[in-house]
């Protein structure tokens, strides 16, 4: 500290030790205050964009729920990507799956697996077992012994 420097700057280079930072960053953050007593950190409250599906009209949900219940009509498989695939086609509104999934939960709809459907493609011992029947039935429909079979 030099000779004949006020009390201020004193404190002023203290306070720029102790924060690792340049003493002149400390004298501009006092001046600031002094200027307007309620000092804010910039860039702290950035106004995020709102997202695409809750700017989403009312006539494009209207018109994703008439997709959906027209697929369930035709006895289509509907997945998130099929429903998407569809909407893209018609040109309805283009979404990404994530947010198609947030859509439709915003409308009221649950995406459910079906637990049994998916546990009956996966079980090998059904298919070993159908295999075995019917190589049993034709075994047996070929034989000098044949009997008639009644499903």
């Amino acid at each position: 500290m030099s000779q004949g420097v006020g009390p201020q700057r004193v404190i002023e280079d203290r306070v720029a030790a102790a924060l690792k930072i340049d003493r002149k960053t400390v004298y501009r953050i006092k001046k600031r205050k002094e200027d307007n007593p309620v000092l804010t950190s910039p860039a702290k409250h950035k106004p995020r964009p709102k997202l695409k599906t809750k700017d989403l009209k009312e006539s494009s949900k209207m018109d994703i729920r008439n997709t959906l219940y027209n697929m369930y009509k035709e006895k289509k498989h509907v997945t998130i990507k099929s429903l998407n695939a569809e909407l893209s086609s018609k040109e309805i509104v283009s979404l990404s799956n994530t947010s198609l999934g947030i859509v439709l939960k915003d409308i009221g709809f649950k995406y459910k697996k079906d637990e049994n459907r998916r546990a009956l493609m996966e079980r090998t011992n059904i298919a070993s077992l159908r295999a075995r029947f019917l190589r049993e039935y034709m075994e047996s429909r070929d034989s000098a012994y044949s009997r008639q079979i009644i499903f």
